[in-house]
């Protein structure tokens, strides 16, 4: 994996490096009974508060709608009430256009990490359509060539979330993906943790990219915390055993480290899937099973 020699910042944080999502990664593509590759995590809001319509556009214009829509339907003097058909066609045309001013919003935030940017790039050359759907998860259909974004999200967990995914679709698309029905169990598992663990590399250097080009970044992502330990830890180490290191130097020790640890907890089982009820090995060891009977 490419890393960019971008120097650090002030007091304890660190300058970060762009994810080279061009670059040729182990791939976990898709299989016939697992072809959904979905982002779960503590991140998700499902069934948000009220108070979470303020800081979500999305959830802010349904309720508005939905406002509107009542108020119309109590208004007399002979004006006629859409019929349930055309209210619920009228309702998916405002979340259309709703979901594409926050695609923009999204775009915009991108477009200031370069590992984003590269994101996009790969997702606009394959053209591959973004919905906005509730049930509180998000992932890349490989049979439908569709990224699916649970729109409980802010415009920032979406963008993480989005760039996820990406690497996902890339895999299916462009990688070398495992394949369930010709790869040894321990070939495909390794595989896929692999997977799940560089699109998580990728969402969590968005992030450190965006903070470092001024944004206040409040989203989380899965394994963040673990990322920025490992990180912290290996410039520190690597600052006071020989303090000529270049900043290009000590950034490059922090990113092989955060990575790392990412990768070893994918891998050693310490990340869950399927809303943290299985373990990713055990969940993609399920997946080899069901097509070797």
């Amino acid at each position: 994996m490419g890393i960019d020699g971008i120097g650090r910042g002030s007091g304890s944080q660190r300058k970060h490096s762009t994810y080279d999502t061009h670059g040729s990664q182990r791939a976990n593509g898709t299989h016939p009974t697992h072809d959904l590759q979905r982002t779960r995590g503590p991140q998700r809001a499902v069934n948000p508060e009220p108070a979470a319509a303020q800081s979500n556009p999305a959830l802010a214009f349904r309720d508005g709608f939905d406002a509107a829509a009542r108020d119309f339907s109590r208004l007399g003097g002979g004006v006629p009430a859409p019929s349930p058909e055309s209210a619920a066609e009228i309702q998916r045309t405002l979340e259309n256009i709703l979901h594409g001013a926050q695609m923009l919003e999204i775009r915009a935030l991108l477009q200031q990490s370069p590992t984003g940017a590269a994101a996009l790039e790969f997702m606009d050359a394959h053209q591959l359509p973004v919905s906005f759907t509730g049930g509180g998860e998000s992932y890349w259909n490989a049979q439908q060539h569709q990224i699916v974004i649970d729109a409980a999200h802010d415009p920032q967990q979406a963008a993480l979330t989005l760039v996820h995914e990406i690497h996902h679709a890339r895999a299916s698309l462009v990688g070398d993906k495992p394949d369930v029905l010709h790869d040894t169990r321990d070939d495909y598992v390794q595989g896929m943790l692999e997977e799940e663990a560089l699109g998580t590399i990728a969402s969590i250097e968005t992030k450190r990219e965006l903070v470092d080009n001024g944004q206040t970044v409040t989203a989380t992502f899965s394994q963040e915390d673990a990322y920025t330990e490992a990180y912290e830890a290996a410039v520190d180490g690597a600052e006071q055993s020989n303090p000529q290191l270049s900043e290009a130097e000590l950034h490059a020790r922090g990113v092989e480290a955060g990575r790392g640890a990412v990768m070893r907890r994918f891998l050693e089982g310490d990340v869950l899937a399927s809303r943290g009820e299985v373990r990713y090995p055990d969940y993609y060891g399920a997946a080899w099973d069901q097509n070797h009977p």
